[in-house]
């Protein structure tokens, strides 16, 4: 017997409830975007910082100089936030194939992170003329400045807002 008929055999005038529409759920969507993101700040922050680490002995002739000497806080500064963005990134990309519950705070703190990260790098460069670099490097940090502000404004409320995350990091 279906749903149309009664227990007697007559038809029903009811019609079906609708279903409500499927929710978003899945890594999926907008959702692509923050990936791709973060794949390229590790390699991209990892390019960066890679001179450095490769470099290590003269970076540290260049730290332990007494001339130099003031260049040490700001410059290990420098390099642990990079570190530290791309610990944060691989972490995020793990908490996402993990579908964890704490992705979208931890996606916040990285775009805060980025943001302030950046933010730093330019008040060195602007502060300091060991740390400035040519009118195009300076530039281009403007023009990644304004596109890391744009992306936190747009990426912090997505994270706290889009039903396809609360569908999905529930783990």
């Amino acid at each position: 017997m279906t749903s149309e008929t009664a227990m007697d055999g007559e038809a029903q005038d009811e019609p079906h409830p609708a279903s409500p529409a499927p929710r978003p759920q899945g890594i999926g969507g907008w959702l692509v975007i923050p990936i791709i993101n973060l794949v390229t700040t590790i390699w991209l922050t990892g390019v960066n910082i890679w001179p450095a680490w490769r470099d290590w002995s003269g970076l540290l002739e260049l730290l332990l100089n007494p001339e130099s000497r003031w260049m040490f806080i700001p410059v290990v500064i420098s390099l642990a936030s990079g570190v530290a963005i791309i610990f944060l990134a691989a972490a995020a990309l793990a908490l996402m194939y993990l579908k964890k519950r704490m992705l979208p705070r931890l996606m916040i703190g990285y775009y805060c992170l980025g943001l302030a990260a950046l933010m730093y790098e330019m008040w060195l460069a602007s502060t300091f003329s060991e740390f400035s670099g040519t009118p195009e490097e300076e530039a281009r940090a403007a023009r990644d400045l304004f596109w890391t502000v744009v992306g936190t404004l747009i990426w912090a409320p997505y994270f706290i807002v889009s039903k396809r995350v609360k569908a999905t990091f529930v783990n």
